[in-house]
């Protein structure tokens, strides 16, 4: 997929109760979704658009019930990648 543009990247750290880290925006910029397989389970990576990803942080259900994690993928079927902000200590 193209890359997220500067003002979708821009409204995604905007949007970000969290500091996104710079691996996941420069993975954004290089592509703005998309799906590959990887060496790793779950073999299958699905990467969450701009536009997701900033949806999944305004998600009641998702802020109540994952407190701490944000969502950027999956394996295109029940299981979600996401950074653990809640373990970090501050």
């Amino acid at each position: 997929m193209p890359g997220a543009s500067v003002n979708e990247i821009a409204s995604l750290v905007a949007a970000s109760p969290y500091p996104i880290p710079r691996s996941l925006l420069d993975l954004l910029i290089f592509s703005n979704g998309g799906e590959g397989s990887i060496a790793l389970p779950p073999l299958w990576f699905v990467l969450d658009t701009v536009g997701d990803i900033i949806i999944s942080l305004s998600d009641q259900f998702l802020i109540e019930v994952t407190k701490d994690l944000l969502f950027f993928g999956g394996n295109g079927g029940l299981e979600r990648i996401a950074i653990d902000f809640g373990s970090q200590s501050g």
